[in-house]
C-alpha cells in the first residue's frame, strides 16, 4: 500500500548535478553506445536548464507578489488618510447632512434645491467638496440638509424639509450660488370608471388624507398624503354602494415626436429635434406615421412601445427617483 503521508522534503537528498553524475555512471558501466550516452548528457543538461529556469521564475514571480502587496497596503493607508481628512468635525447641526444615502435609501419627503454657481465646479465634484459645500448652506440657514448629491449635468442638489427650503434657498443665494426649488409633490392616485360620482364626494370618502381631487371625463385623479397611499391602494375607496379601486400614477411628461423623457422631456409641439417613432424606435418619423415592424423603445431598446411605461426600465429609474419607497406600489 502507498504511504500517501505529506512528510517534509528531505534536506540530505542529492542535488541535480549529482544526480547526473550517477544516471551517467550508470550509463558508462552499461553496453551503452558513445553517441546514446552523449544523448543522454545532453537531455540531462536540458532537464536541468529548464529546472533552473522554473526556479529563476518562481523567485521573480515571489519579488513581484511581495512588491504588490506592499503597493497594497500603501494604497490602504493613502485611502484612509484621504477618507480621515473629508470627514469634517461634527456640526451643530447633526452629521445628517453630511451623510449621503443612497437613492433607494432615501426618503423623498421635503424640497429639493438645486444649486449652480459659485465655486461649483465640474472640474471637482468630490465627496469632500460635496460636504463643503453643504455645510455652509446648511449652517448659514441654520437648518438640516438631509441629502445631497451632485447630478451628472454638474447641479448640486440638496434636500431640505418644506418648512426650511425658503430659508435654505436665501441662504444659498446670500453665498453666491443660483438656487431653484422643487417643492415635495403629494403622490397620485387614478381611479377609473368613477361615473357620476363628484369630486366632493370623492373627497368626503378618502378623509383628511386626501390634498386635492381632479375629475377628467370618467376619471378622476387624487393625491392623498404619502403615509397614507398604501392603505388606500389596499382597502380602496368606498362611495356609497361602489367600492373603486384606485392605482397609483406617476406622471412621466414624453415627447411624441422625439420620445425624449425624464428631465430632457417637452412637448411635441415645442419640439426642434429630429421624429423619433414611439413605436419602433427608428429615427426620421414618427408615430403617427410608423410604417410598421418590431416595437422598439426609442429611451431603454428593449422590445416595447416607448409609451408603454410600466415595462420600461428607464421610466422605472425614473418612478424610483421620484417616488422613493412607494415605487414598489407602481
Amino acid at each position: 500500500m502507498t504511504n500517501t503521508t505529506n512528510t517534509a522534503p528531505d534536506v540530505s537528498a542529492p542535488g541535480f548535478v549529482e544526480i547526473k553524475e550517477k544516471v551517467m555512471a550508470v550509463c558508462g558501466a552499461s553496453s551503452m553506445g558513445v553517441a546514446k550516452k552523449q544523448e543522454v548528457r545532453d537531455l540531462l543538461e536540458d532537464l536541468h536548464n529548464l529546472y533552473t529556469g522554473c526556479q529563476e521564475g518562481l523567485v521573480k514571480a515571489q519579488g513581484r507578489l511581495i512588491s504588490l502587496l506592499e503597493d497594497h497596503s500603501a494604497l490602504k493607508d493613502d485611502l484612509s488618510k484621504a477618507k480621515a481628512a473629508a470627514t469634517p468635525p461634527p456640526s451643530d447641526y447633526g452629521n445628517s447632512l453630511l451623510t449621503r444615502p443612497s437613492p433607494r435609501d432615501t426618503c423623498k419627503d421635503g424640497a429639493l434645491i438645486w444649486l449652480t454657481g459659485g465655486d461649483i465646479s465640474p472640474s471637482d465634484k468630490s465627496t469632500e467638496r460635496r460636504i463643503q459645500i453643504v455645510t455652509k448652506v446648511g449652517k448659514k440657514a441654520e437648518t438640516v440638509v438631509t441629502d445631497s448629491f451632485f447630478a451628472k449635468d454638474d447641479r448640486l442638489g440638496i434636500r431640505v424639509s418644506d418648512g426650511d427650503r425658503v430659508r435654505a434657498s436665501e441662504a444659498a443665494k446670500d453665498l453666491g450660488y443660483q438656487a431653484k426649488v422643487l417643492g415635495s409633490v403629494d403622490p397620485e392616485l387614478f381611479i377609473r370608471e368613477v361615473g357620476e360620482i363628484t369630486e366632493q364626494e370623492l373627497r368626503n370618502s378618502i378623509g383628511d388624507s386626501c390634498t386635492s381631487v381632479y375629475k377628467k371625463g370618467l376619471n378622476a385623479f387624487v393625491r392623498v398624503r404619502r403615509d397614507s397611499v398604501e392603505g388606500i391602494l389596499t382597502a380602496g375607496v368606498k362611495v356609497g354602494w361602489r367600492l373603486l379601486k384606485p392605482e397609483l400614477r406617476h406622471r412621466k411628461v414624453m415627447c411624441y415626436n422625439c420620445c425624449a423623457i425624464g428631465r430632457e422631456a417637452h412637448l411635441a409641439r415645442a419640439c426642434s429635434r429630429d421624429p423619433v417613432c414611439y413605436k419602433c424606435g427608428v429615427k426620421g418619423h414618427d408615430g403617427r406615421s410608423c410604417p410598421g415592424g418590431p416595437p422598439r423603445c426609442a429611451n431603454c431598446q428593449g422590445p416595447h412601445n416607448a409609451t408603454d411605461h410600466r415595462v420600461c426600465p428607464t421610466v422605472r429609474g425614473l418612478v424610483m427617483r421620484d417616488l422613493g419607497p412607494l415605487a414598489k406600489l407602481y
